[in-house]
């Protein structure tokens, strides 16, 4: 099934929970999707993460999370499903730790 996006998403984009992570490339924002998918849109990053709402984390001026698919979190990188693996500053790591406690509390 397909989530119904607003516009300007020009491709549907999947459930949310499809979405491991997005991230900014060049002019155009790259969904990284479950089963090795990825879309490509050109829409900003912000936009994007207004549109996603709270099971996101917007984790630098690049990157959004999606707090489901969290496997871990390291001093320097936060390991995602499917073996993605994201470099993050270790003074962003509390705010992630927070935002996915507070995720995982509400959805239990």
């Amino acid at each position: 099934t397909v989530c119904p996006m607003p516009q300007p998403f020009r491709h549907p984009v999947s459930p949310y929970k499809d979405i491991i992570y997005v991230q900014k490339n060049q002019k155009n924002v790259e969904f990284i999707l479950t089963g090795g998918k990825n879309i490509q849109e050109r829409i900003t990053l912000q936009d994007v993460y207004q549109k996603l709402g709270s099971e996101m984390i917007l984790l630098d001026r690049g990157t959004i999370l999606n707090l489901f698919h969290i496997q871990s979190i390291e001093s320097n990188e936060i390991r995602m499903d499917e073996g993605h693996r994201i470099a993050v500053n270790p003074i962003r790591i509390p705010e992630v730790k927070r935002a996915l406690s507070k995720y995982w509390g509400s959805n239990i």
